[in-house]
């Protein structure tokens, strides 16, 4: 992460990935073939508004940075 965002504490744990593939991988196949899926939008669509769970310690929301491949 250091390399990518500046450190761990701009970014969010490994968990929001693991909890988007699982909202993801349960969906109808053929609803999401084909789609390029951003974990925060994912987990928005399925109800998730609290996102304070997924953030490194020592990490401020408003401190977050997109990903590079996101920017």
């Amino acid at each position: 992460m250091r390399n990518i965002v500046g450190g761990a504490d701009h970014a969010r744990t490994a968990e929001i990935v693991a909890d988007a593939a699982h909202v993801v991988l349960t969906r109808e196949a053929k609803s999401c073939t084909g789609n390029f899926f951003v974990d925060e939008d994912v987990l928005r669509e399925a109800g998730v508004s609290d996102f304070s769970k997924y953030l490194v310690e020592g990490a401020r929301e408003e401190d977050l940075r997109l990903d590079i491949y996101l920017d």
